[in-house]
Formats: structure tokens, sequence, C-alpha cells
């Protein structure tokens, strides 16, 4: 309870997140799309740590100067992947009515608390969201960017893969709704790649970017539309 108070505070008085400067981002060798190369995302955590810093959200949603870090997992288990449905408060939300394959959101001031503030974050968004506790240690898988338009390329997704061993967590998770506060809410189910797929065109962008560049799901093409 004291928590979820804290958090709506930190809310109404201006939420502060995790950037970075922009600018680093093509000297350290990230593209637009997916980067799988270990020394680059090697590199990004380095300027996390060394060049990371809390500011407004709303400074950090109008300065192009800055990019927003977002710590995001997906789910695998015995050959399938955890597909989220999205409903937001607002319909005119961007991801409303979206399917995703991850969970995750903004770092914030309160996850330097917990040592590595992506992975605190990570798995605070991951308790919110899902309300799940029990997790193996993530696997840092890439980084995904998506250039289309001046607002989403002022996010980064620092993806982590979450293999489920455990089917009691998997099946948890599988039809199953996850009510938030603020009216969102999710719906999630485990399902076969092919069937993931079957959703693409209902999909966010970065879901889209890693079914087709990182898990190799689907040809169908995305990086047309981005800025590369």
């Amino acid at each position: 309870m004291a928590a979820k108070t804290l958090d709506r505070l930190n809310e109404f008085l201006g939420e502060r997140i995790l950037v970075v400067p922009t600018e680093a981002l093509t000297a350290i060798g990230v593209h637009a799309g997916f980067t799988d190369d270990p020394s680059v995302l090697e590199r990004f955590v380095d300027l996390v740590r060394e060049k990371g810093r809390f500011v407004e959200r709303d400074a950090a949603e109008s300065d192009p100067e800055l990019l927003q870090p977002i710590p995001l997992g997906y789910f695998a288990h015995d050959g399938s992947l955890l597909l989220l449905r999205r409903r937001e408060e607002s319909r005119r939300h961007r991801m409303h009515d979206k399917y995703a394959i991850w969970a995750g959101g903004h770092v914030r001031e309160l996850d330097l608390n917990d040592g590595d503030p992506l992975l605190a974050g990570l798995f605070r968004e991951i308790r919110e969201e899902l309300f799940v506790e029990s997790l193996p240690t993530p696997q840092p898988v890439g980084l995904v960017l998506d250039t289309a338009s001046p607002q989403s390329a002022r996010h980064l997704g620092v993806v982590f893969r979450f293999d489920l061993a455990n089917s009691d967590v998997a099946l948890s998770m599988d039809q199953r709704e996850f009510r938030e506060t603020r009216g969102r809410s999710l719906s999630g189910r485990m399902l076969p790649k092919e069937d993931v797929v079957r959703h693409f065109d209902a999909m966010e962008r970065w879901s889209q970017i890693l079914l087709s560049s990182h898990l190799h799901a689907t040809d169908k093409e995305v990086l047309s539309q981005l800025i590369l």
C-alpha cells in the first residue's frame, strides 16, 4: 500500500525518469531497428552508468537531445511466447488495444535503491503489470530503436529474455487478465510463435521489430519505415 501511494505521489509531483544523451548513441554503435552486438549493449550499459541522469518525464518527452532507456522483457516457454494485449485508460493512447510481446517501462529514480537501475526498473514494472514475483534471471539480448517518428525515437528498448522453465509460472500468465491502476489492463496468453505472428499487424512497433529482426518469426517488412 505504501509503495502504491508513493508511486501516485511521484506521478502527481512529476515523475523523474532515467535519460541519457541522444547524441551518444551513434558513437557506441546503436542503429535503428534491433542491435544484438554484445559489445554495443555493454557500451550502452556503461553510458547509463556514466552519463545517465533523472529528469521530469515531461522534460524528457519534449527534448530530442534526451533518450529514455526502457528496460523490457519478453517471456518464452516450451516454444511459446507470452502475447499481451494492452488497454489504456484513454483510447487515444498509442498503445491502446495494441498487442505486444513484452512488459516493461521507464526507469524511475526510486530504482536506484536496488543496485542496477535497468534491472530494478524491469522487475518493478513486471511486478506492477503482471503481478509476478518468482522469475528466473533474464538474459540481455539487445537494443530496439524505432525511428519512424520523433516521439518513438526518444525511447530505446533494452531487451531481456525470460526463459520460463517453471511450467507453473508460465501457466499463471496464460489466459490471464492483469488489471492495473488508472484504468489500464493487460490480457495475456502463452502462444506458439506462429500464432503470435498472426497478430503482427495489430502490434506495437517494438514487438514487430523483435519478431522480425530478433526472433526471425516472420519476414514481414518493418525496417522500410525506419530512418536509418
